[in-house]
């Protein structure tokens, strides 16, 4: 059995995936077994794998929802000018929520050298609300800065979902 990689699956999808994996092991194994090929190891193969099919089972089911909950991605910007160097951002965010442990939890506002400008603090989990947008009104830019990227993040992966790249107004 190899190492298995899952990367933006929901936590049932990833599940079956490796619990499909050990129960074709957990086959060959038994049919072996009951063939009369009565050897202590291939009985103690079939109880590790049970265990650790178990103890799979238990994690993603219980525990490796937190994971599988992905990164926060910004899925839509609107931006306004409402003063000299002054503007206020729509952002739209998606990401799906599962409680106080995995949230996206803010989104900021970074120039081109990646210096922050602006946060969005998000207070609680919108878990039945997906995408949601929040607004940050009265955001002022230095005027040399002709173009900023929103990004969001969440407690679990912290930066690195979908970003958006835009000119200012």
């Amino acid at each position: 059995m190899g190492l298995i990689t899952i990367k933006r699956r929901s936590s049932n999808v990833a599940t079956f995936c490796i619990i499909h994996r050990l129960t074709g092991h957990l086959s060959r194994l038994w049919q072996m077994a009951t063939a009369g090929e009565h050897n202590i190891r291939i009985l103690i193969n079939l109880n590790i794998m049970k265990t650790l099919l178990g103890f799979l089972t238990i994690y993603f089911f219980l525990l490796g929802s937190y994971s599988f909950a992905g990164e926060a991605d910004v899925v839509d910007v609107q931006i306004s000018k409402s003063g000299a160097n002054v503007f206020n951002f729509n952002v739209t965010v998606w990401h799906k929520d599962i409680g106080w442990k995995h949230y996206a939890n803010k989104w900021d506002i970074i120039d081109e050298k990646g210096n922050v400008l602006a946060t969005r603090v998000l207070h609680h989990p919108h878990v039945d609300e997906q995408p949601f947008t929040r607004s940050l009104s009265r955001v002022k830019i230095p005027s040399d800065i002709k173009t900023v990227t929103i990004r969001a993040h969440d407690p679990v992966h912290k930066y690195g979902g979908k970003y958006l790249n835009l000119k200012l107004p």
